[in-house]
């Protein structure tokens, strides 16, 4: 006799992992962030006491798990939030490839680096987003980020068939 719940073998494809690198900074403040640690071939540092803010932007909405790693920057602070667009004064979206004078709002991950060497953060589920933000507050320590990348999810997808018209 089984008892309980028990394991059934799966109707449909495991979702797909891809790497894929960040696009550019869109803006920052409070550090001269240049897109090396976007590319996994730079360091982005952050002096110790300061407060600073990247905004990074994929170029277009995906499904991804963010991968951060760090170096020091104990008693730090990093909030990564996660927006397909950002907002003006009246809350609206509108254009999402405007940046200028409009705030971030989303999901949200803190970071508390330990100070230790290459520590990596991802979360354990995927976040739907465009833009990246980080606001890192940092103590006595510098932290250094060594790169920021997402790994892309979702299902296999396989073109079968297209519909097109000559009617609008």
């Amino acid at each position: 006799e089984v008892l309980g719940w028990q394991l059934t073998p799966r109707s449909i494809p495991p979702m797909e992992e891809t790497v894929e690198r960040l696009t550019s900074i869109r803006r920052a403040s409070g550090v001269d962030a240049n897109d090396g640690f976007l590319r996994g071939a730079g360091d982005l540092v952050i002096p110790p006491r300061t407060r600073a803010s990247v905004l990074v932007d994929r170029s277009h909405t995906t499904n991804a798990y963010p991968v951060l790693e760090t170096s020091g920057g104990a008693l730090s602070t990093v909030t990564l939030t996660y927006a397909e667009a950002l907002i003006d004064a009246k809350g609206n979206k509108g254009n999402r490839n405007d940046v200028d004078g409009r705030t971030i709002r989303g999901v949200r991950d803190v970071v508390h680096p330990d100070g230790g060497p290459h520590r990596v953060f991802q979360p354990l589920y995927w976040r739907s987003f465009r833009y990246i933000q980080l606001d890192i507050e940092t103590g006595d320590v510098a932290l250094v980020v060594h790169d920021l990348h997402v790994v892309f999810t979702g299902y296999p997808f396989q073109q079968r068939a297209r519909f097109t018209s000559d009617l609008p």
